[in-house]
């Protein structure tokens, strides 16, 4: 799975704060780039990126692979365990 993770593109299926706010929110010091929810693009767009109609979006592809969800699923869990510890 690391090795998986290691050619995805986490930025296609989660939800950055750049997605929601356009760019940077720097009133509270969070980046562009900063993972505003795991998963979010795969909740908002179904399996085949058919609701949203935004970037990634491929007629009858889906609109990640398999090493995006991988690089998704191993941030999601380093953060959770970051937050334990």
């Amino acid at each position: 799975m690391l090795e998986l993770s290691e050619k995805g593109d986490n930025s296609r299926v989660d939800m950055l704060v750049g997605d929601i706010y356009g760019q940077d929110y720097s009133k509270v010091g969070l980046k562009s780039s900063t993972i505003a929810s795991s998963f979010g693009k795969v909740f908002q767009k179904g399996p085949r990126g058919d609701a949203g109609g935004g970037e990634g979006k491929k007629k009858g592809k889906a609109a990640w692979k398999q090493e995006d969800l991988a690089r998704s699923l191993l941030y999601a869990v380093s953060n959770n365990i970051g937050q334990i510890a």
